[in-house]
């Protein structure tokens, strides 16, 4: 007669489900930027408010390229609340027609950052 082999249960190796990354959606508009740094978007799987990412997250659990929209949207909403003191009209006099164009306005906000000396430009590869 075989005698059942039985393991005891600490011994079990278990299997967790993968991690899956935080991500950052597509990102079309400064009202995403907004909607997506104050609440996140939760029916997109941005259940963290992008403005507590760096206290929920270590670095290690998001991509580079989400470190980089990061910053990006980051840099796009100080611009709104800082330098436009949240005023959608100061904003559309300093950025015309880029509230929701956000390729564009992410390239006016750098070169705004530039010309106060905020940011450097960086050399280009050749």
């Amino acid at each position: 007669a075989t005698v059942p082999v039985v393991i005891p249960a600490h011994t079990v190796p278990r299997i967790s489900p993968p991690v899956r990354r935080p991500r950052i959606p597509m990102t079309t508009s400064l009202d995403d930027v907004l909607r997506y740094w104050e609440n996140g978007e939760p029916e997109k799987d941005l259940t963290v408010p992008l403005k507590l990412w760096t206290s929920t997250y270590g670095s290690d659990e998001y991509d580079q390229g989400e470190a980089v929209k990061l910053g990006q949207i980051q840099s796009i909403r100080d611009e709104f609340v800082i330098h436009c003191g949240s005023d959608y009209s100061r904003f559309e006099e300093r950025y015309p027609g880029l509230r929701g164009q956000y390729t564009k306005l992410l390239k006016a906000v750098r070169c705004a950052r530039q010309e106060r000396g905020e940011a450097k430009s960086r050399r280009r590869r050749k």
